[in-house]
């Protein structure tokens, strides 16, 4: 893995430890460290972080003993320049990239070209939301969805999908995250002290992950979103409120018929119907808990999920299982904290 002072790097090592098919997993970084838990003290045992020039020759090692993968685990705008030089540099080891998968937790690769548009399958990099992008068997490339955007496309997708939204209405969407969707670095946004007793609204001209949903790729017709998240005073979770315009005629039956369709082969999704789901059962978990309510030709869709798990580090292994031929689930929590 590349990147290991990061949150989303911390919880990708913390899934990995009890993870039946890793057999091992190494953290390299800019600046190395002797021991990986003075930064992250959770962690179950000593790790020492290695230079990122070490990189190149330990994929070439670990593919020579068997399937190898490296997880993204940087800031933005990190991830693409990175990788672009790890294949100039495993060129020279003369190692086939292509034997290799690749998990970018960043959004650097995820508004790229569509599967299908023709370009050169090495360049193609598919989108990591399984529950509404199936992976083929043949990815060897995932860029993971964004929090924010996991949550917004679980919600609109399914309606839009059946066709049940109504075309040139806008879709109105609240979204209420924690400070660990900021990362690890203590920020007066962040910063437990000034969050604590606080909740506004952030991003008032655009949210990045508004892209995602908006993206070619999910086919909305002329989408016109308006999109507001809320800084509140938690450490994991996301909760989001979508208000959809529904065509007339629409009733609750087609509503969970269209729910039921997307989602009955996803086991990281629980349908609450006709209900609000609470964050505090999935926090902890890779599941994403949906509930909904029709009032006034609206449909009111509500989106809980952990950020860092389902919205990060867990969606990441979740599409890494997948791109091995694992069960999806294997090594990754289905129960939330609860309290």
């Amino acid at each position: 893995m590349v990147g290991a002072k990061g949150l989303l790097a911390a919880e990708t090592l913390r899934l990995a430890a009890a993870h039946p098919n890793v057999v091992e997993c190494h953290a390299f970084s800019r600046t190395p460290l002797a021991d990986l838990r003075v930064v992250h003290p959770h962690l179950p045992q000593q790790q020492t972080v290695r230079a990122l020039t070490e990189l190149p020759d330990a994929l070439a090692e670990a593919l020579l003993r068997g399937p190898a993968a490296v997880i993204l685990a940087t800031p933005h705008g990190v991830a693409k320049k990175l990788w672009l030089q790890l294949q100039l540099d495993l060129a020279l080891l003369e190692v086939d990239c292509d034997a290799l998968r690749v998990i970018d937790l960043s959004e650097d690769h995820r508004l790229g070209p569509l599967e299908d548009s023709g370009i050169h399958s090495e360049q193609i990099w598919h989108y990591g939301l399984p529950e509404l992008h199936p992976l083929p068997a043949s990815s060897r490339r995932v860029a993971v969805a964004g929090c924010f955007a996991t949550a917004m496309q679980l919600a609109v997708l399914p309606l839009e999908r059946a066709g049940l939204l109504q075309a040139g209405q806008p879709l109105i969407l609240h979204g209420v995250t924690a400070s660990s969707g900021s990362g690890a670095q203590a920020q007066p946004g962040t910063h437990h002290p000034y969050r604590r007793n606080d909740f506004h609204p952030y991003a008032l001209d655009g949210h990045r992950h508004e892209k995602e949903l908006c993206h070619a790729r999910n086919f909305l017709v002329a989408p016109s979103l308006v999109f507001l998240p809320y800084s509140a005073p938690l450490g994991r979770g996301i909760y989001l409120t979508a208000h959809l315009p529904l065509h007339s005629g629409v009733t609750p039956e087609q509503l969970q018929e269209a729910f039921d369709r997307q989602y009955c082969a996803s086991p990281f999704v629980e349908l609450c119907a006709a209900q609000a789901p609470h964050l505090r059962a999935v926090v902890g978990s890779n599941r994403a808990a949906i509930g909904w309510h029709q009032r006034t030709g609206f449909a009111q869709v509500f989106v809980a999920l952990d950020n860092t798990i389902k919205g990060g580090a867990g969606q990441g292994l979740q599409c890494l299982n997948l791109m091995f031929g694992l069960p999806e689930t294997t090594g990754l929590p289905l129960a939330g904290l609860g309290y």
